[in-house]
């Protein structure tokens, strides 16, 4: 009957049925004609009875076999429910009125690292982080016990090795007919991914990547937060720019991913024992600002600006490299300065560029003057970035003399720039605005093309050019592909390199040693000359005058200007020539203007000279001309 297909086996429920209510129905009626007297086993009284049954006894089959059905799929309903319950991939949880977890899903069990057995029977409070124990606690389950449902509760649940998961809970009531509470059904939306994809974009929106320090949007807001405090407070607030030196050098020769490296270490070297209510910021690029919420007077603001110089002056060691980062910064103050954000952060940026000018490595207060240099270097700024393309640029020629036989040893080409409005622009004026804004290496490049084609148009012509010197800044030096380059101008130009000497100043060869020195002897095998310009106003140092690939020193017209009434420039020059010559290295004063200074300097044995006194500076039409009719001048002067 068991496996009975439901057809035959509803046809034989049927069949019992109505012979056992016939079979009943028989029996009572028997019973009725035995105790009534009425006849026994007559036909018209027995059909009626048994015919009856044999219906009721269908009935009644068939009502039991639905009944069964019903119980069968409710059954089986409740089957599948709990079987949905356990395996929907959500988590699921319900408790009863004491708050104890009475059914959990599969899904609850494997994202919290639980056993079933671990958690029936216990506290849903049991697993929950402090923070959310105390709100569920205190508000989420008394108003779910009074009003049937939460939703959108964010909960911290705590899994079985302790690492926490954050969710979004969810929860209905099932009430009893007398309206008590029976249990809850509740889903936990997982929401750790999504948070920390919000925390993300957060640290993206308010932080800098690359440091971890705030950046432009936080920093704004947390100052001028600030600002409006110290208006209300009648308190002083100081602002700090910090810019670095040279270090768009750094990017160019060592490229942007090192460059990030020195960034790092200078916003970790920055953060170091600063007060708790000092913020930090880096604004882009290599520019950092500090705001001190309650500063002190001037002196103590001038300790920090050191305190922050000298905790960048270590040398920085990074990928098996050694150098040295600086910076200059600005002060300005809020509110006696200042009355904006902006304000206070423009004057600050202006007093930072007027530390740069004073020798980088420093800072400056902001004061009213400074607006119109600042104003004028911008001004400058702008105009040489069209120079270039406006051939306002120009090259001239001051000759370089030989003392022993009064022949010319050589030109070195410097820089002019003939603005459209304001006429000639001293170099002074424009060249370390080209270094600060990067201009400086097209413009670098420029220079020794012109130069290089301006000396083979000349031997072509059948003039002879002993040499020609061409300045080269530190951020074209450091470019990785410099010998490249330089070789690239020579083949283009036709250039005979041997002809050819770079002038480098003493700061330029000690960034970067290594590198420098690799780079030097590239250009000594390709018969190219290098030469120290300005010797005696940077490092001075022994160690690179032996280690460098060098042939010429240039002393400084610094120290040739008072020759020889100043004792201690006398000194400084007669120990520099006498220094020349026990290295092997060419000596050459350049400034010389007078007599004295050129009877002084020949009285010393130095080999060159340059300056007014033989020549002012030519324009490329008129070096020829002046090669000519230069020597028996010369001659004649010398004797």
């Amino acid at each position: 009957m068991k496996h009975a297909p439901p057809l035959k086996q509803t046809l034989l429920s049927c069949l019992v049925g109505g012979l056992l209510g016939m079979a009943l129905l028989d029996f009572f009626s028997a019973m009725q004609k035995l105790y009534l007297g009425l006849p026994l086993f007559k036909p018209h009284s027995y059909i009626a009875p048994s015919l009856f049954g044999f219906i009721s006894g269908i009935v009644l089959a068939l009502k039991h076999l639905g009944l069964r059905r019903s119980n069968a799929e409710l059954s089986e309903r409740e089957e599948r429910y709990r079987n949905l319950y356990k395996n929907t991939p959500v988590m699921l949880h319900s408790i009863n009125r004491r708050g104890e977890l009475i059914s959990v899903s599969k899904t609850w069990l494997d994202r919290l690292g639980y056993r079933e057995e671990d958690v029936i029977g216990r506290p849903l409070l049991d697993f929950l982080s402090e923070h959310s124990r105390l709100q569920a606690e205190k508000r989420t389950l008394p108003r779910f016990f009074r009003y049937g449902k939460v939703s959108d509760i964010p909960y911290t649940l705590v899994r079985s090795n302790g690492e926490r998961v954050d969710v979004l809970l969810s929860a209905v009531a099932e009430y009893n007919d007398q309206g008590e509470f029976l249990q809850s059904l509740a889903v936990a939306v997982d929401i750790t991914e999504r948070k920390k994809t919000e925390a993300n974009a957060r640290r993206l929106a308010y932080f800098d990547t690359l440091t971890g320090l705030c950046n432009r949007v936080l920093f704004q807001d947390r100052l001028t937060q600030a600002l409006e405090h110290v208006r209300a407070n009648n308190l002083s607030l100081a602002l700090l720019y910090l810019d670095l030196d040279r270090f768009k050098g750094i990017n160019d020769a060592l490229g942007h991913s090192f460059g990030d490296l020195v960034l790092q270490t200078v916003a970790m070297r920055l953060g170091m024992n600063l007060n708790e209510k000092d913020v930090l910021a880096r604004l882009g690029g290599d520019e950092f600002v500090l705001f001190v919420p309650e500063a002190g007077d001037d002196k103590e603001l001038d300790e920090l600006a050191r305190k922050l110089l000298g905790q960048l002056a270590p040398a920085i060691h990074l990928q098996g490299r050694e150098m040295f980062v600086s910076a200059s910064i600005g002060i300005a103050r809020f509110p006696e300065q200042c009355e904006s954000y902006d304000e206070l952060l423009r004057k600050a940026e202006i007093a930072m560029y007027a530390a740069k000018e004073t020798g980088r490595n420093t800072f400056q207060h902001y004061d009213g003057d400074m607006n119109t240099e600042v104003e004028e270097k911008h001004g400058i700024e702008n105009s040489l970035r069209r120079a270039l393309e406006r051939h306002e640029l120009s090259l001239v020629y001051q000759p370089q003399i030989n003392l022993a036989n009064g022949e010319i040893s050589g030109f070195e080409a410097l820089l002019r720039w003939k603005h459209p409005q304001e006429g000639q622009i001293p170099p002074g004026r424009f060249i370390s605005v080209a270094e600060e804004t990067g201009l400086i290496i097209p413009i670098g490049d420029w220079a020794l093309r012109t130069a290089c084609s301006q000396v083979r148009a000349w031997c072509d012509s059948g003039i002879t050019i002993p040499r020609i010197a061409v300045n080269i800044s530190g951020p074209q030096l450091q470019q990785p592909t410099f010998t490249e380059n330089l070789d690239a101008i020579i083949e283009e130009t036709g250039f005979d390199a041997s002809l050819l000497e770079i002038e480098l100043t003493e700061s330029i060869l000690m960034e970067n040693i290594p590198e420098t020195v690799a780079t030097l002897t590239d250009l000594q095998v390709r018969g190219i000359q290098v030469a120290v310009d300005d010797f005696g106003t940077g490092y001075s140092s022994l160690m690179y005058l032996k280690d460098f690939p060098i042939n010429r020193l240039k002393i400084a017209q610094e120290f040739i200007y008072n020759l020889p009434r100043n004792r201690d420039h006398a000194v400084i020059v007669e120990a520099i020539i006498a220094l020349s010559h026990s290295l092997g290295k060419t000596v050459i004063a350049e400034g010389v203007e007078n007599s004295d200074q050129l009877d002084y300097l020949r009285k010393l044995h130095c080999q060159e000279i340059q300056g007014f006194y033989y020549s002012k500076p030519l324009s490329a039409w008129d070096v020829p001309g002046f090669i000519e009719d230069h020597a028996g001048k010369f001659h004649r002067t010398t004797q």
